[in-house]
């Protein structure tokens, strides 16, 4: 059996990913200025690969000996017996557009991902089956043909998640064959970075708006280390790929296990380039230095807001204002790249607050800042308390660049202005330029 899978994606000026945001996936829309217009050109052309939650169905069903490609081109489900769409809600409209096409021809349709799996319903209307929780786990336990999946319902409920450390590698030699997969911040040029995890699940109760734990659930689980390691060391040596960005919702939340990861890499005498993203409160003095030593390059961390009435009102816990300073500015100091990142927005924010944490950002002036809107996302709690009042019907708005729902004290336009006076005044503030263009032009 032939088994395609269809990862669609609007055509928009702007990148789109849906590994991001805990698969649902986010747009960089920075905003409608002509910097931001700009930013989001350059961006778009320095950054794309596939969604995890495609990657390791994939490599399951390869290892079971089906045929499997991947394509972003509708029309190449002609060739194939089964389809398979990642979902996401960022290029929602289009995923359906595309199984309504291919519906009509017979074949069978199989959505999965986190967003099938919590708004399932728009799938299945247009003639999709959807995989509710870790489709990998689904096709690890059953064996699958053109009749069975015919003779499914349209809910297919995964009945045992098994052990991350039983799933196969992802076939990214495969995905390389059709796409130019790419972090230019993290390594030059095309096929020279991979998204790799060393733990799924999160624990932190952020999960009030964080879409995560939907999935992926409260309960972190952990690959071996050994594994990650000997994952990263087959990438080098058959793909010649030594630049990677860790997709853990909290890389680092098990010391230990982190560690562990950091002595293993530090054995083989093998250099690579990491990203990760992560919580400050897990970035203590040894660690920073021992990731450091096995080639972490850029860290994301959440900063979200300054004000702590904001960030009490969407249950974010962080830590203190100097320590965030402090602990940044050893990174930096080290040669370690910093993304902080900053939602504008949040249902207690109002104008001062806004530019309360701008002024913040640029205090703090790490390598790269994002200001993004903040979202409900469906199956969130915040979205069960909001949906009565969300007003965007097009659910490709989801994504994290626009203001979906009733804002006691801004519109749309009015929030991707001051998104717009975000980037503008954080990337051509003269501290910024002075501290880190020379550093981009060396590298």
């Amino acid at each position: 059996m032939k088994i395609l899978f269809l990862d669609v994606y609007p055509d928009v000026t702007y990148r789109i990913c849906k590994d991001t945001a805990g698969g649902y996936g986010t747009a960089n829309d920075f905003g409608d200025t002509l910097f931001c217009k700009i930013i989001k050109r350059y961006v778009k052309g320095k950054l794309d690969w596939p969604p995890f939650h495609a990657m390791y169905p994939m490599g399951v069903l390869k290892n079971k000996g089906y045929t499997v490609e991947y394509s972003r081109n509708v029309e190449d489900y002609k060739n194939y017996d089964l389809i398979i769409v990642p979902s996401s809600i960022v290029a929602h409209e289009t995923e359906i557009d595309a199984i309504k096409e291919i519906h009509g021809s017979k074949k069978p349709i199989l959505a999965i991902g986190p967003f099938a799996t919590n708004y399932p319903e728009s799938y299945i209307n247009a003639g999709a089956k959807v995989i509710f929780g870790e489709s990998e786990m689904y096709f690890m336990h059953q064996d699958i043909s053109i009749e069975k999946i015919k003779s499914l319902g349209s809910k297919i409920i995964v009945k045992e998640n098994s052990d991350i450390n039983l799933l196969p590698l992802p076939p990214w030699d495969i995905v390389c064959k059709h796409l130019d997969i790419k972090n230019s911040f993290l390594g030059k040029g095309e096929n020279t970075f991979l998204p790799i995890i060393a733990t799924r699940g999160c624990p932190y109760v952020c999960s009030y708006y964080c879409t995560y734990p939907l999935q992926q659930g409260k309960a972190v689980r952990l690959r071996e280390p050994k594994k990650i390691v000997e994952e990263m060391i087959h990438w080098q040596k058959t793909l010649g790929i030594s630049s990677f960005a860790f997709r853990d919702p909290v890389f680092s939340i098990n010391r230990k296990h982190t560690l562990e990861i950091c002595k293993l890499l530090d054995e083989k005498n093998t250099r690579f380039n990491l990203l990760i993203e992560t919580h400050l409160n897990n970035l203590d003095d040894e660690m920073i230095k021992k990731l450091k030593v096995v080639g972490l390059k850029i860290v994301y961390v959440g900063i979200e807001s300054v004000d702590s009435t904001v960030l009490e009102g969407i249950h974010r816990f962080t830590i203190s204002n100097d320590e965030q300073y402090k602990k940044i500015r050893q990174m930096e100091e080290q040669g370690i790249a910093v993304k902080t990142m900053f939602m504008l927005g949040s249902k207690e924010d109002t104008r001062e607050t806004c530019y309360r944490s701008i002024k913040y950002a640029k205090k703090l002036n790490s390598s790269f800042a994002q200001f993004c809107i903040f979202t409900p996302y469906p199956g969130t709690p915040f979205y069960a308390e909001t949906k009565d009042n969300i007003t965007s019907k097009k659910l490709e708005n989801f994504n994290q660049y626009q203001l979906v729902f009733n804002h006691p004290n801004f519109s749309n336009k009015q929030i991707r202005r001051i998104m717009a006076k975000a980037y503008r005044s954080y990337y051509l503030n003269p501290m910024w330029i002075m501290r880190h263009l020379l550093k981009f032009i060396k590298h």
